[in-house]
């Protein structure tokens, strides 16, 4: 409702402080939804169950070449029936918005892997950073990305996808920073486990 409004601020708040505590990745895929159907949740639900079973499509299609139909379908299985993927399928959450997004960039990556072309590479770096803006985990895909691409000496393409992908994820952070003096609590979180 924030997004809708201009912000992505805490409502609940006299103040309305930003809201450094949560990524906006799945606030901003909800947002047409909040505002065309403001009274019912049901809709958000739907377009979680849509991309459980997107994520299960984009799953066979992409590894169905790696892997034979008697790994295929037990794996299909365990993904589609994980008691993590059930009990999220129909909660608005960030979990299966991220699930769909990561088997995006999977098919991206394979099927434009020997691209030399700067475009398929800055929406695949694009897409990693996207990851990041729905789980913080997504900053996985934006190392793994050039990581793999500088085992196979492809240089440039790493460190362009690297500099892309770590300017997009920086947006956020550094916007909370000026706003609000912080730029995540996820950081915070994870240095005090340590």
């Amino acid at each position: 409702k924030s997004i809708l409004r201009g912000s992505y601020s805490q409502l609940n708040h006299p103040a309305s402080p930003p809201l450094v505590q949560y990524l906006p990745g799945t606030s901003i895929l909800m947002a047409p939804l909040v505002g065309i159907f403001p009274n019912s949740f049901l809709p958000c639900q739907l377009l979680s169950i849509a991309l459980v079973l997107g994520s299960l499509f984009l799953f066979c299609f992409c590894f169905s070449q790696e892997l034979t139909p008697k790994a295929l379908i037990p794996s299909l299985f365990f993904l589609a029936f994980n008691p993590l993927t059930v009990s999220l399928s129909g909660t608005i959450l960030s979990e299966i918005p991220y699930l769909f997004l990561t088997m995006i960039v999977f098919y991206l990556a394979k099927s434009r892997w020997s691209s030399s072309k700067l475009s398929d590479w800055s929406i695949l770096a694009g897409l990693t950073a996207m990851t990041f803006y729905f789980r913080p985990i997504g900053l996985t895909f934006v190392f793994a990305l050039p990581a793999s691409l500088a085992i196979e000496k492809r240089y440039k393409t790493a460190g362009y996808c690297l500099f892309l992908s770590l300017v997009l994820c920086s947006i956020f952070p550094t916007i909370n920073q000026l706003q609000a003096g912080i730029s995540l609590t996820y950081f915070g979180e994870f240095i005090d486990a340590f």
